[in-house]
């Protein structure tokens, strides 16, 4: 599974200050049941745990700063140690999956219809990088965009800059 995971998504493609790959866990351990998720929190932990589950896949890394102490005096440490005594592996793409050819950058970038699809950040000698820039097939007001854009990444709030009248025709997504 892992091999595949990285196959897909070169973890090179991370950028320097992220925390991917297997983050917690055997990787020797064989799978017998995946999950998915945004971000490890405590209730996804369980619910892993309850399903049977045991490789997490999350697009958020855990341990992304260094903790001092390991216990159940917090949520991560709570989180991480029932983790362990279920013998839950943890995996975590993040930035990879971003730049990834068919990451959350092209994901989002063809959602909007972009053509001439190429990285924002091209990575050197490569058709890699960060980022997405593409071009629409006809220029549309900023205010069209925007409400194409909240049907493809539903959120609570969006905030953006410019004028909704403001024609565009370029456009550059950057997760």
């Amino acid at each position: 599974i892992l091999t595949s995971l990285e196959q897909q998504i070169p973890l090179d493609l991370a950028e320097p200050w992220d925390n991917v790959g297997l983050l917690w866990g055997d990787d020797q351990k064989e799978p017998r049941g995946i999950m998915t998720c945004l971000t490890l929190t405590e209730d996804v932990a369980d619910e892993a745990i309850s399903q049977g589950a045991n490789l997490v896949v999350t697009h958020h890394p855990i341990l992304f700063k260094a903790i001092k102490r390991l216990t159940t005096e917090t949520a991560e440490g709570r989180m991480l140690l029932r983790l362990a005594q279920a013998e839950v592996c943890v995996y975590s793409p993040h930035t990879a999956f971003d730049s990834a050819r068919e990451g959350i950058n092209q994901q989002i970038a063809e959602s909007l219809g972009l053509q001439e699809i190429q990285p924002l950040r091209p990575r050197l000698n490569t058709t890699d990088g960060s980022g997405r820039m593409g071009q629409l097939a006809a220029p549309q007001p900023l205010a069209n965009l925007l409400e194409q854009l909240k049907t493809i990444c539903p959120a609570e709030r969006y905030m953006y800059v410019g004028d909704p009248g403001l024609s565009c025709r370029t456009v550059a997504v950057a997760c």
